[in-house]
């Protein structure tokens, strides 16, 4: 399960990035290529090494309990919170903030968007692996990968939607940053008190639900017409 932990990120942004480039996808960007997509996704990894002295700086401060609300908070954030917040964050530093100081014209596209928080939580993924390969579980090696892969998803339209909109519309995108998180981290949480169905069932019900949601959005799409005949 260790090259699903690996692995199971860069294949998604791969999809998603041949999606967009076939022009499947509703949300393809004019500018979306081979070259810019993988740019993203290295810029991601570049963003993510510094966010991991964050990350290793806090992780003491996440010290493990058998108490439910310390284990949830523990979840929260060293799962979910911290590395999402810093991914967005990072995300607004390269792509948001050059728009506002007018050296960059254009919004990332959902696929764009997707490549930089696919290579973000790569690094991340890559770093727990190494950091707790004595600690090796079903929640590690499974199902936070596959919850992050609907963070991915959730974060990439939420954050298009955060810098496209302006006013009261911020407000649902926002929101959603906010409840995935909160939401997610009921599966660290039962993992460690022993209930293992429950964070499975929890996770892959997410996962399929944002795969049906995903495919739904694929299957509204237009089609293409070709040329009429004469």
């Amino acid at each position: 399960m260790a090259l699903y932990l690996l692995l199971s990120m860069p294949l998604a942004v791969l999809l998603v990035s041949s999606l967009a480039l076939s022009g499947s996808l509703p949300a393809a960007g004019p500018r979306d290529s081979v070259a810019l997509l993988a740019r993203c996704f290295f810029v991601g990894i570049i963003a993510a090494l510094p966010s991991q002295l964050v990350l290793l700086a806090l992780d003491p401060l996440l010290g493990r309990s058998y108490r439910p609300g310390r284990l949830y908070f523990s979840s929260l954030l060293a799962d979910h919170g911290l590395p999402l917040l810093l991914a967005a964050t990072s995300y607004g530093v390269v792509y948001v903030v050059p728009i506002a100081l007018k050296s960059r014209n254009e919004l990332t596209s959902f696929a764009e968007t997707v490549a930089f928080l696919g290579g973000f939580l790569s690094v991340v993924a890559v770093a727990e692996f190494i950091g707790h390969r004595r600690e090796s579980t079903g929640h590690l090696l499974f199902l936070l990968p596959t919850l992050r892969l609907v963070s991915v998803v959730v974060y990439a339209k939420a954050l298009d939607r955060l810098a496209s909109s302006r006013g009261s519309r911020r407000v649902l995108p926002a929101a959603a940053m906010v409840a995935w998180p909160s939401l997610a981290a009921f599966e660290g949480l039962w993992q460690r008190m022993g209930r293992v169905g429950a964070a499975t069932i929890f996770s892959l019900g997410a996962a399929m639900l944002c795969a049906a949601a995903f495919a739904a959005a694929l299957g509204g799409r237009p089609a293409k017409r070709g040329p009429q005949p004469g």
